[in-house]
Parts: C-alpha cells; structure tokens; sequence
C-alpha cells in the first residue's frame, strides 16, 4: 500500500537535543523522497506540537527507514 500524507516521526520532549536532531537528519537524508516528515514532539502534559520538516527532508517511507528511526529514537530514550 503507498504510504499517504506526511510520515511522522513521534519524539518526546525530554529526548528532543542536538545531537538526536541530527542523527534524526542524517537517516532521513539516507531516504530521500517525495513524502513530507513532520515531528510529532509530546510534552509532559500529553500535549504535542507538530515540527514540519522543510523539503529538504522529504522521504520515501520504508520499513528500512522505520527501523533506523526506531533505533536512533529507542538510543535516545534509553539515555533521557
């Protein structure tokens, strides 16, 4: 089935630093594609805020590319 609307990608907060931002950037740029990325972010409280990320981060869904991402965000909640 292709992947319709933007690919999400779901953070929260406490993980969200620099250094996760970019190791986010750099497995995005390994999948370039036509679909938007958007960043959903959770607070504390259960509320989110939606990050559109630019065209330059647009992607070709994969369950290769689910997997890095589960990776590097599962790395980040390990060390929040």
């Amino acid at each position: 089935a292709a992947h319709t609307g933007p690919f999400e990608v779901p953070v929260d907060l406490g993980m969200l630093s620099d250094s996760l931002l970019e190791e986010l950037k750099s497995v995005l740029e390994h999948h370039k594609g036509e679909t938007d990325v958007r960043l959903t972010v959770r607070n504390g409280n259960g509320e989110t805020t939606i990050l559109q990320c630019g065209e330059a981060f647009r992607v070709r869904p994969s369950g290769r590319l689910q997997s890095e991402l589960d990776h590097v965000l599962g790395a980040a909640a390990l060390a929040a």
